[in-house]
């Protein structure tokens, strides 16, 4: 018999890569929710330096030096009056590193201060007014009768420059490249935002003079509606997917990006995966940006 009751999706920018590299992937990650025991050595620089540039952006649009931030630095309060000072606010961005619990090792993360005093450096006088920082969204892509599909994610900044307004989102990068201008985060974040420029704010991990790039994309209405396209396509995948409970491997996508989280886990016996659940891998809560919209609103 057939089933026509509704299917609501909710999805982000990364499970959209994930079912576009590998579907095996997309199962053990945000189907099953495994995630490593430990958190991967990338994975630790890139979230210190998301810290401390966030700290920074919010002293910078709320005109403040320094913030009060609770124990897993998801929510902050105002602690002085002393109005938006570079050098200070640089500081106390810093401090936040050492407090910071994390794996790296302690040259590691002096590396990362580095990395982070020098972006200050390079863009004191930069001219951002800064409207938006780490914003959660939830929003609609389609609506049918049998499937509704949302788009969820965490935008960086939105900032107004001299022409325009600006999506943000900062990455870290082992190496200078050139960003995937059709990348589904650019065409998501804009599509939802309903502002049509993209900014990739790239803070190199190597030893180079020009380690601080800033890559900008923008689309048109066209190129949002070729997107969408594409996802309900992907989505549709997805569900059939799921209909058939099985989902296949992709040999060639295991050595991309650095290596796949799971590519010692696919290699072992299906009995011996069952024990690395639980020693390797653990089950993560899945993220869902609905539920902190509503944390923020209470």
């Amino acid at each position: 018999m057939e089933d026509n009751t509704k299917k609501i999706i909710a999805i982000d920018a990364s499970t959209l890569d994930a079912w576009d590299n590998c579907k095996k992937y997309y199962e053990l990650r945000y189907i099953k929710n495994l995630q490593k025991a430990y958190r991967e050595r990338n994975i630790e620089y890139g979230s210190l330096e998301h810290l401390m540039l966030k700290n920074y952006y919010l002293c910078k649009m709320l005109n403040v030096s320094k913030l009060k931030w609770n124990e897993d630095f998801s929510e902050y309060e105002l602690i002085s009056d002393i109005p938006f000072d570079f050098s200070l606010a640089v500081e106390s961005s810093i401090i936040l590193a050492y407090q910071r619990s994390s794996d790296l090792q302690s040259a590691e993360v002096e590396e990362t201060i580095h990395i982070f005093r020098g972006y200050c450096d390079k863009y004191r006088d930069e001219n951002w007014e800064i409207l938006v920082v780490e914003k959660p969204f939830a929003a609609t892509l389609y609506d049918s009768e049998l499937l509704q599909i949302i788009g969820q994610g965490i935008c960086d900044l939105i900032v107004k420059t001299p022409i325009g307004l600006s999506v943000v989102d900062h990455k870290k990068r082992s190496k200078r490249q050139e960003e995937n201008s059709f990348a589904h985060q650019r065409l998501m974040y804009t599509y939802v935002m309903k502002i049509p420029t993209f900014i990739t704010n790239k803070l190199v991990f190597i030893k180079d003079p020009d380690r601080y790039m800033r890559q900008t994309d923008s689309y048109d209405l066209d190129q949002h509606r070729e997107w969408l396209e594409e996802v309900v396509s992907l989505v549709k995948e997805m569900l059939a997917y799921e209909k058939i409970g099985y989902y296949r491997r992709n040999p060639t996508s295991c050595d991309k990006f650095g290596g796949c989280t799971f590519k010692n886990f696919c290699n072992k016996t299906p009995s011996r995966r069952e024990l690395m659940i639980g020693r390797d891998f653990f089950e993560s809560e899945k993220w869902d940006a609905g539920k902190q919209l509503e944390k923020e609103i209470k």
